[in-house]
C-alpha cells in the first residue's frame, strides 16, 4: 500500500478535480488521505511563500505533515534515534 498522503492543490489550478478524485481514491483503498486546499492559489501554490499567506499557509501544512509522519516513524534498524530526531 501507499504511505500516508498530503494531497495539496490550489482552488485556482487546472487539475484541481483530478488531485480531488486521486484523493477520494487513496482513500477508497484505506490510504490515510490530508487533503489542503489552498484558495485562490495556482498549482504550485507553496511556491508562492513569502508573497502570499494561503501560500505561506500552504508550506507550513507541508512542513506540518512530515514533522508529524517523521515523529510516528519508528528508529531506524540499528539508531537509536528516531527519523525526525535528525531535524
Amino acid at each position: 500500500g501507499l504511505p500516508p498522503l498530503l494531497v495539496q492543490y490550489g482552488s485556482a489550478e487546472l487539475l484541481c478535480d483530478e488531485a480531488a478524485a486521486f484523493a477520494e481514491k487513496a482513500r477508497e483503498a484505506g490510504v490515510a488521505v490530508r487533503l489542503d486546499v489552498l484558495r485562490d492559489m495556482p498549482h504550485d501554490g507553496p511556491l508562492f511563500a513569502g508573497l502570499a499567506d494561503e501560500a505561506d499557509r500552504g508550506l507550513s501544512n507541508v512542513a506540518r505533515f512530515v514533522r508529524e509522519k517523521l515523529e510516528a516513524a519508528p528508529p531506524a534498524v540499528g539508531s537509536r534515534n528516531r527519523p525526525a530526531d535528525r531535524l
